[in-house]
């Protein structure tokens, strides 16, 4: 049938099959250009939120050292406070002796002029 075509016809026929063939590439590869935006776009976002649960994680995990680290701190200044208190009851008998024995004997000063 190819044959009976005038060479121009021919000629005509092969542009429209071209022209046919671009049209399709270009609209196969709009639609490859849209798919890899979409992805890319969609790869940004899962990049974004593993960032954001990372941080969260990582926000997490500081938050427990500080937190342990704080109650170690505690845990340290309750044990001094304790010896501190404890030295102080100690302390305080032998204090309140110093003072009676000082005031007695500042009176007794005071009673022999």
């Amino acid at each position: 049938m190819d044959t009976e075509l005038s060479p121009l016809d021919q000629i005509r026929k092969t542009e429209a099959e071209i022209a046919r063939q671009i049209a399709t590439a270009q609209e196969k590869t709009k639609q490859n250009i849209a798919q890899a935006r979409r992805d890319a776009q969609e790869l940004l976002r899962k990049a974004r939120e593993k960032g954001r649960q990372q941080g969260l994680e990582r926000g997490k995990e500081i938050l427990a050292k500080t937190e342990e680290e704080a109650k170690t701190i505690i845990k340290q200044a309750n044990k001094q406070s304790e010896i501190y208190r404890t030295r102080g009851q100690e302390q305080m008998g032998e204090a309140v002796h110093y003072a009676v024995e000082f005031i007695l004997g500042f009176e007794g000063e005071n009673e022999e002029k």
